[in-house]
């Protein structure tokens, strides 16, 4: 599923491409910087050779929140992820895509 901030993305990379400018020529002329060109095009790059990312429903329920816990995920059949408040996001990647193999 792409959304419209790729779409917009993967066609400025396109007119770049086919512009015959430089990624820094063709940021500097249209006003951004070149870095973010750049990041764009590895994430619809690596985007491309990995699949798309696949949602997986969640339920919003109501329960008491664990006051130690910053943010309280329950994923599925009762699995609960509490992550501490200043968790590292790379950490929590890992972790689900753990829970999705599983």
């Amino acid at each position: 599923m792409t959304t419209k901030t790729e779409a917009k993305w993967q066609a400025i990379i396109q007119e770049q491409e086919r512009s015959g400018r430089t990624v820094r020529e063709f940021a500097a002329h249209h006003g951004f910087a070149a870095g973010t060109l750049f990041w764009w095009r590895s994430r619809l790059r690596r985007g491309q050779r990995a699949g798309e990312t696949q949602l997986v429903p969640v339920e919003v329920v109501e329960t008491t929140v664990d006051q130690s816990a910053a943010i309280e995920l329950v994923i599925r059949d009762g699995l609960v992820l509490r992550l501490p408040r200043g968790f590292d996001d790379a950490d929590l990647r890992r972790v689900l895509a753990a829970v999705g193999k599983c």
